[in-house]
């Protein structure tokens, strides 16, 4: 089972996330190409989407640490943006 730990959501706004006010257990970023999506879940743990301009999922990963949700977003944004 996945917890929330209590940094978590700084480490998001270092990454240029910023909260959902709608929900707040997801967090956006915009760019000029995509667009990414992290969200928490009790279940799943932590679920992560890169979107196109069109609104259509790319990518997805998910696991119980909020790193590794990270990373793969990270990486998965540099491949896109070439």
């Amino acid at each position: 089972m996945a917890v929330i730990m209590p940094g978590d959501a700084l480490v998001m706004k270092g990454y240029g996330f910023h909260k959902n006010l709608m929900d707040p257990l997801r967090f956006n970023k915009h760019c000029n190409y995509c667009r990414l999506v992290v969200q928490f879940n009790t279940r799943e743990g932590w679920s992560g989407r890169l979107y196109d301009k069109s609104l259509k999922s790319q990518f997805e990963v998910v696991s119980n640490n909020l790193q590794v949700v990270l990373d793969g977003l990270m990486d998965e944004e540099r491949k896109y943006r070439k």
